[in-house]
């Protein structure tokens, strides 16, 4: 069983609007260089500065929330931005009803709060709950930018409440164990029940982070 119902009250993605307000700012300065035949200096200094500083490119992973952690050990045999989390934790014996009411109380909600922070962070593509094997399984499934570590990192800090609530129904966390007071057991936690894929992760763009992907939207519906 799956829940992936969208919130009608979206949140903003900011590297996103970012990015779109600097795309914008780009494209007046190239009008402006039209228009003159050789362009001022000054004109051309501020584009270059632009394209630098301001208007970030998928290589670079954009925005804060997309960033890889340079030091951390890469978990892609690729060089997509995007990375795949199936994170299947056991459910304790009879605890599969209240559960599932749990995750659907939140997807009722009048604002989803994990949906809600999921738009903060900017760097998750896809996200679900799956109850598996009977439901004796709860799996999370995602599909994220950037580091591992980092990513678990932002779940802790934005949602840590809510992972908290779940794990209450998990048979090998730790009901005293809160994930923000436990972060480093709950990353190794998470990556070994963090069911990894048989042959390859497939993306159709594998090279495009959710900023990227949000601005696009943003820019088309003007």
């Amino acid at each position: 069983m799956t829940y992936a119902r969208r919130s009608a009250a979206r949140s903003p993605c900011a590297p996103a609007q970012r990015l779109r307000r600097d795309q914008r700012l780009l494209e007046q300065l190239r009008a402006l260089i039209r228009r003159q035949d050789p362009p001022p200096e000054h004109v051309m200094t501020t584009a270059r500065s632009l394209l630098r500083s301001r208007v970030p490119t998928t290589t670079q992973k954009i925005g804060e929330h997309a960033m890889s952690d340079p030091s951390a050990p890469s978990r892609n045999l690729s060089t997509a931005v995007q990375s795949p989390l199936t994170l299947v934790m056991p459910i304790k014996d009879g605890s599969a009803p209240r559960l599932l009411a749990t995750i659907e109380g939140l997807a009722s909600a009048p604002v989803n709060p994990v949906e809600a922070k999921l738009d903060e962070l900017c760097s998750v593509h896809f996200a679900r709950f799956v109850l598996l094997e009977d439901n004796t399984r709860l799996a999370v499934i995602t599909t994220y930018d950037g580091d591992f570590r980092k990513y678990v990192m932002d779940f802790i800090d934005h949602l840590g409440e809510v992972f908290d609530m779940l794990l209450s129904f998990v048979d090998d966390w730790p009901a005293e164990h809160p994930v923000q007071a436990h972060r480093d057991e709950f990353v190794d936690y998470v990556e070994a029940h963090d069911l990894r894929c048989v042959g390859s992760f497939y993306s159709a763009y594998p090279q495009t982070p959710v900023v990227d992907i949000v601005a696009l939207q943003e820019t088309a519906a003007g």
